[in-house]
């Protein structure tokens, strides 16, 4: 496994999280692929004593100071064990009410929920829902009223970008009253462009719109 570059008892706690988020997403499969016994709300023993013993290894090896590890199945908590310490420097042990900073970590969970919902023809990477591709942040897309968007405008969504679905942004573009606007899309670039190996393009296209010159003539 890949040494943490993390710096910090914030960093360290990323790093903790982190590693409980992937074991989990790893590791469920396993548990219900070795159990033997097929018992609603039951997961191999073997499996779980192997996902109690790497985050151990973990720590041992001084990769992380601690970590949490909460399994769930059928809305039941069925595995939830504390390691470790949630801070290196006063050795505070870990406990369950720690708060963690994972930020996009949870998304490693997310993704495999999602590509599972794919696998079996419930929906595809590029669908919409109900209440719009921002779920958890508003009730409906779009959370600015592009109506309201007078000033020019260019949207750009990268080619991998699962934030907001490119039907979603297309209905809004077309609602932008402002002729002077466009529509890019950014190939091989998912979330947080700027920070990826094709950045520059990012850069590219932004110097495009910004420096293009003004029409002579708007009929």
């Amino acid at each position: 496994m890949k040494r943490w570059r993390t710096r910090g008892p914030a960093g360290h706690c990323l790093a903790a999280a982190a590693l409980a988020v992937a074991l989990i997403a790893g590791w469920t499969d396993q548990a219900r692929a070795e159990s033997r016994a097929p018992v609603v709300g039951t997961l191999s023993p073997e499996a779980l004593k192997g996902l109690d013993d790497t985050i151990r290894n973990e720590i041992a090896a001084g990769k992380i100071p601690g970590g949490i590890l909460l399994i769930k199945q059928h809305g039941k908590v069925v595995h939830f064990e504390c390691f470790g310490v949630r801070d290196p420097d006063t050795g505070q042990p870990m406990t369950p009410d720690t708060i963690f900073q994972i930020y996009s970590m949870s998304k490693a969970v997310t993704s495999v929920a999602v590509m599972m919902l794919v696998d079996d023809g419930k929906l595809a990477l590029d669908d919409s829902v109900p209440t719009g591709t921002y779920v958890d942040m508003c009730a409906n897309l779009p959370v600015v009223d592009p109506q309201k968007i007078v000033v020019p405008t260019i949207v750009m969504r990268g080619e991998y970008d699962g934030i907001a679905g490119l039907d979603d942004l297309i209905n809004f573009f077309k609602a932008l009253p402002n002729p002077d606007k466009q529509f890019a899309v950014m190939p091989g670039i998912a979330h947080a462009s700027f920070q990826q190996k094709n950045y520059m393009l990012v850069y590219h296209i932004l110097f495009s719109f910004f420096s293009q010159p003004e029409p002579l003539y708007r009929g």
